[in-house]
């Protein structure tokens, strides 16, 4: 005691407010958590202090801390006052880290953790794409950008909606018979790539009425990324828009996103992708047209038209009675025996052959085929030719298939402005 008199040093108080109540003026609690310890020894006293400010941090942080975030937090923090007995034989420590160092910790912590998530989700996104399981992509391409946003996550996720399409088919018009209460639509939904193309498979879609207070048909496209389904129709249905849309709210929270209805510019991004056919009543008095075309793909005959179902919805929607294709007519029949069998069963007749095939293969799913076809459309009463249609055109699609039907689709697209204009021409010369 004399000793430490004659050194000038000051007399030490008995144990510290702040060690008992973990609290110290000079550290208030609103910028700061503090923790406090005692012990034998200095460093027991200062380890204990650390340790007590590690049980308060996850209640100051307002979440569950890993082991990983103690330590780290703990490396943060400093020994800020310090007090021992006059005997020397108790210590004890006080732990400081200011809220603002916690705060700035957890936010990089977090966006660090959202990075590695995006990736994650990203990586997955990319190799579910070349597994051709374009739906599962879309939703990890999703949780990419809702975990990130990073350039490369957004980029990735606008390719893959800049590929999608959707499409109805049977042409852009359709004629429907007056009267009719349903309309069985088809279409398909699928990512378009300059090398390559996808089906979606499994994507929700909605069917519906444009701008009508009918209930929309919710569907889902198959695994060729095909759908079909019946829409009712409102009575007395005069004539409107049929239009298939994805259903971005059910894709985004089967994508797992916490608060689809947040998204809304991706939710509206989402549901801008449709396509949509003019319906409309066809005339019950107009021309009695026989339809005859036989189809072929790869050498086999097409089971159900493809060509032909476009001629029919768009002939009909030009005011014409159209009759299915009638497979006793063979396409390269006379025009005198062409009379004698339609004779006051028809009056136009519309025959001929359109063949589809492959003619390049660039990948496993980007292939080009090739439809080749000759139609005569026929006066029945007399056997007068009205026209000669002639025409190959090419399309891509993912396999044989699909590239053949994209053919003879566009085939039928190329030539039906052709028939009625040759229509019109033989109307008016009457």
């Amino acid at each position: 005691m004399l000793c430490a008199a004659c050194a000038g040093l000051p007399p030490k108080p008995g144990r510290p407010a702040w060690a008992v109540a973990r609290a110290h003026p000079d550290f208030p609690a609103a910028a700061w958590v503090l923790g406090a310890g005692e012990g034998m020894s200095a460093a027991e006293a200062a380890d204990n202090a650390y340790a007590d400010l590690l049980r308060a941090l996850p209640a100051a942080a307002r979440r569950d801390l890993s082991q990983a975030d103690l330590q780290a937090l703990g490396r943060l923090s400093r020994l800020e006052v310090s007090w021992e007995s006059r005997d020397g034989r108790r210590h004890a420590a006080l732990a400081a880290l200011s809220r603002e160092d916690i705060q700035r910790y957890l936010d990089e912590s977090d966006r660090a953790r959202r990075l590695a998530i995006a990736a994650a989700e990203l990586k997955e996104a990319r190799e579910l794409e070349q597994a051709r399981k374009a739906y599962p992509a879309l939703h990890r391409a999703l949780r990419a950008r809702a975990a990130g946003g990073t350039a490369e996550a957004l980029s990735h996720l606008e390719r893959l909606l800049g590929a999608i399409q959707v499409r109805l088919r049977d042409g852009e018009r359709r004629g429907l018979t007056s009267g009719a209460r349903e309309v069985s639509l088809s279409g398909a939904v699928e990512l378009v790539f300059p090398e390559r193309f996808l089906p979606v498979a499994g994507a929700p879609v909605r069917i519906s009425l444009a701008g009508a207070d009918s209930p929309s048909v919710e569907a889902r496209t198959d695994a060729e990324g095909n759908v079909q389904a019946v829409l009712p129709l409102p009575p007395g249905f005069s004539g409107g828009e049929a239009v298939l849309s994805l259903d971005g709210a059910r894709i985004l929270s089967e994508a797992g996103l916490q608060a689809p209805e947040a998204e809304k510019e991706l939710l509206g991004r989402l549901e801008s992708l449709r396509a949509a056919q003019r319906l409309e009543i066809a005339a019950d008095n107009g021309p009695r047209l026989r339809l005859a075309i036989f189809e072929t793909r790869s050498g086999r005959a097409v089971e159900a038209p493809v060509a032909g179902a476009r001629f029919s919805e768009g002939l009909r929607a030009a005011g014409l009675r159209v009759t299915p294709d009638d497979a006793a007519l063979e396409p390269e029949m006379d025009a005198a025996t062409a009379v004698r069998l339609l004779a006051g069963s028809a009056d136009l007749l519309l025959i001929g052959r359109v063949d589809a095939g492959v003619v390049k293969v660039v990948s496993d799913s980007f292939i080009f085929a090739e439809a080749s076809g000759v139609l005569r459309l026929l006066q029945v009463r007399d056997g007068r030719l009205l026209g000669r249609f002639e025409l190959t055109v090419r399309a891509a699609g993912s396999d044989e298939w699909n590239a053949s039907d994209r053919a003879l689709v566009q085939f039928a697209r190329k030539v039906l402005p052709q028939i009625t204009e040759a229509l019109r021409k033989a109307d008016s010369a009457r």
